[in-house]
């Protein structure tokens, strides 16, 4: 009977120590997926931080700045960048940088970054070629674009994100991972352009170390993060592995094992940092994993006890064997069964339930986890329901805006708002199920539906503009951002599509392009007629001449005469152009409609009749949008810019021009526009230069100016007034090259404001001339001088 009872007994042990040992590797292996996920979470929250700060608006207008100013061959751009190294390195020895790379724009906003975000150890941004454009710390090399990092971020212009192995920081002790993200150029073209990239040493380790240090798993429990089979991070400081049956385990597909480590028997398990979600593959090529292991002997401490209480009963009697043994059947089976009870409520839903055990043993130990998991549930469903909330909140935000489809990879529609079918005059039933083809309105070709259907095959966003034909036969235009779901093989499996009705801008677009193609049209037949004019001349100097003198009367046919700046009431109103010998492009006009004075002031670049005839398309372009009541300063001045940009195109020009609008009514004027400073008078004499290189962009250099244009306001009260003037003025030179400038011409102005506009703009120019004396007029002269009565 002894022998049988000890039998059972080793039996019994081997089972139920076979089952703990299972179900207590499970739990490791669960503990260590979760923390991976956290950890993984961290980096993709780092990701997702800097690729948020990429999308400023500082960043968008400073970095678009510092490229253009680069040259256009590739060679000399290397050199330059080159050159500005040399620089760099001597310069930090004297802290003369700190103006340009710590002070300006692009630093300032890294810093506000750092602030909020002070994980990021080290930030900087560099332009298109590789340059620093902005740091928060000078101890950099200036030209990034050679190292390896960098390349890879650029990705031949396309851009991809880039995690770098974590490095240690033994001064410091912190461990450092290395994140670039490209930032891309805001564009309503297709493709995205890589305007720059911003780098960041991201602090990993002062989340990590919590993570790793609170887990849940007895007292021997303890968690390492392995960035490769023979490397771990612990306590501040890498660690080499150098346990052979460990490494294989970490190079195995096992997901928990018991090994022997440091003269313990010990169990362990792995677990992979990945994020969850596969579409993002960003991580997919990290060989980080989380490993956490706990001591055997707490593990089957429970068992031990109980088989050497076994035992020793098992040698006395077999009635106290018999009590012993159906006690330690109680002791295991009883909260065993009660911990299978409530794991079927929770599997069935039911959250309600706690589970109350005071033993002390894994048994124990395995109830309080168990409550965890449900606070755990509790919580996450919480949450869940939250975001349900927000989610069902954004969607009916959209419904109100915007049309949403949902598209199999073959175009099969499988979802549309509301929205969608208000404009496409189709019914829900009517739309899901077809293929989205039959919403062709045929303007397009089928080359560019191919290119849309490639680029979303690839994996790629598409953005762009689309006609599409109504169910009663009309059309529309939409806005579309085109976006693909990627399957775990990164290969597309639906697509969502988000688009804006722009029928109406179209329009205005399509009836203001027909003006001015008529007007267009007028002008290259009167270009015509110069041309076969100038043919008829003999000699270059001959064409020349005629050249400038035909400028010359194009520029002063359009500007107002003195009786239609007298017919303003409630002004007085002076104008002056005095054309350079080479004659430029500049140009002021003054227009009158319905108790509202436009005045507007340009400069064109260059000389000449090219010149002229771009000053010429900007006083019709601008007369016509004063004609349809526009006097949105935005849709102005974009529409002036989309139609001269197009001109330019057309001419195979390199011409652009500077542009302030004023906008005048009952007292008050609106300013906007990129031009020369405006000075602004009060009555007294008191003077202010107001700055307009915030309020615009030059005129057909971009096709699209609408970020940058903004306005300010001004109130006039009786003796106030304005001053405009190109830079033909302040730059004009006396015979040793010394500049008038606008000191003096502030001066001039401050000295006479008490007499008329009439008599400021004559002073004015009279003092000019004194000052240019005999040398000759390089820049077209133009000041206008307006006073409230």
């Amino acid at each position: 009977m002894i022998v049988s009872t000890t039998t059972v007994t080793v039996f019994s042990y081997r089972v139920l120590r076979i089952e703990l040992t299972a179900q207590v590797g499970k739990d490791l292996q669960k503990q260590a997926t979760k923390l991976a996920q956290q950890v993984s979470n961290l980096l993709i929250n780092q990701v997702d931080q800097v690729t948020l700060i990429s999308l400023s608006n500082v960043f968008q207008n400073e970095l678009n700045l510092i490229n253009s100013r680069y040259p256009k061959n590739q060679n000399t751009i290397q050199q330059e960048i080159q050159k500005n190294s040399q620089i760099w390195h001597q310069s930090k020895k004297s802290n003369r940088l700190l103006g340009n790379y710590l002070n300006n724009p692009i630093s300032r906003e890294l810093r506000e970054y750092q602030k909020h975000f002070p994980n990021n150890y080290q930030i900087f941004v560099t332009d298109k070629y590789g340059a620093i454009a902005g740091t928060t710390n000078l101890n950099l090399e200036y030209n990034q674009g050679e190292k390896q990092w960098w390349q890879q971020t650029w990705n031949n212009g396309r851009g991809a994100v880039y995690i770098e192995e974590p490095q240690y920081n033994q001064e410091n002790l912190l461990l450092l991972v290395n994140i670039a993200v490209p930032i891309y150029k805001r564009s309503n073209s297709q493709a995205s352009e890589v305007i720059g990239i911003i780098h960041t040493s991201y602090k990993i380790s002062h989340a990590l170390l919590p993570l790793l240090q609170n887990i849940n798993s007895g007292k021997t429990g303890h968690a390492y993060l392995f960035v490769s089979p023979k490397k771990y991070f612990s306590d501040y400081k890498f660690v080499n592995e150098t346990n052979q049956e460990l490494t294989k385990f970490i190079s195995s597909l096992a997901s928990y094992k018991e090994i022997k480590y440091q003269g313990e028997k010990r169990f362990f398990s792995k677990a992979s940092v990945q994020p969850k979600n596969q579409e993002f593959s960003l991580l997919n090529n990290l060989p980080w994993l989380i490993i956490i292991y706990q001591d055997s002997s707490e593990i089957l401490h429970p068992l031990i006890i109980a088989r050497q209480t076994i035992m020793m009963a098992a040698l006395g009697t077999l009635l106290v064997a018999g009590i012993l043994a159906s006690f330690i059947e109680r002791l295991i089976s009883t909260p065993i069964r009660v911990l299978t009870k409530i794991t079927q409520r929770i599997a069935s839903g039911d959250l309600d339930y706690e589970i109350d055990l005071e033993q002390k043993d894994e048994i124990g130990l395995l109830a309080a986890n168990f409550n965890i998991m449900v606070e755990s549930l509790k919580s996450y469903f919480s949450k869940l329901r939250t975001s349900l909330k927000e989610l069902s909140d954004m969607k009916f935000a959209l419904d109100q805006s915007v049309l949403v489809t949902v598209m199999e990879p073959n175009g099969r529609i499988t979802y549309v708002n509301d929205k969608f079918c208000e404009i496409s005059q189709y019914s829900r039933q009517e739309l899901i199920g077809n293929n989205y083809r039959f919403l062709k309105s045929r303007y397009h070709t089928p080359e560019f539906y191919q290119s849309i259907w490639d680029t979303l095959n690839q994996g790629n966003i598409w953005r762009g503009e689309i006609k599409n034909q109504t169910k009663d036969g009309s059309y529309y235009w939409v806005d579309s951002t085109m976006v693909p779901f990627l399957d775990e093989n990164n290969k597309p499996f639906q697509y969502l599509a988000i688009r804006y009705d722009i029928t109406a801008r179209k329009d205005f677009e399509e009836a203001l392009s027909q003006k001015v193609k008529e007007r267009t049209d007028q002008l290259a037949q009167a270009n015509q007629e110069i041309i076969q004019l100038n043919h008829q001349l003999q000699g270059e100097n001959l064409r020349m001449s005629a050249q400038l003198n035909v400028a010359r009367q194009l520029q002063q046919m359009v500007l107002p005469k003195p009786e239609e700046l007298a017919a303003i009431k409630g002004l007085e109103l002076a104008g002056f152009m005095e054309p350079a010998d080479e004659v430029g492009g500049d140009y002021y006009d003054v227009l009158a409609t319905d108790d509202v004075v436009t005045i507007s002031i340009g400069d064109v670049t260059g000389h000449g009749l090219e010149s002229g005839i771009l000053m010429i398309m900007t006083q019709t372009v601008v007369r016509t949008l004063k004609e349809i009541r526009e006097h949105d300063p935005v849709k102005f001045l974009d529409t002036l810019n989309r139609t001269l940009y197009r001109n330019i195109e057309r001419m195979n020009s390199d011409r652009h021009l500077t542009l302030a609008v004023l906008n005048y009514s009952h007292r008050r004027v609106s300013l906007s526009g990129q031009h020369e400073e405006v000075i602004f008078v009060r009555a007294g004499g008191e003077l202010q230069r107001i700055d307009t290189m915030n309020l615009g962009f030059p005129i057909g250099l971009d096709q699209n100016i609408t970020d940058f244009i903004d306005q300010i306001s001004l109130e006039l009260q009786t003796g106030d007034g304005l001053v405009l003037y190109t830079d033909g003025i302040t730059e004009a030179k006396d015979i040793n090259k010394n500049h008038y400038g606008i000191e003096r011409l502030c001066q001039v102005i401050q000295q006479n404001w008490e007499k008329s506009a009439q008599q400021i703009q004559e002073l004015v120019i009279q003092d000019l001339h004194e000052h240019i004396g005999q040398q000759k007029i390089f820049d077209d002269i133009t000041l206008f001088v307006l006073k409230q009565k």
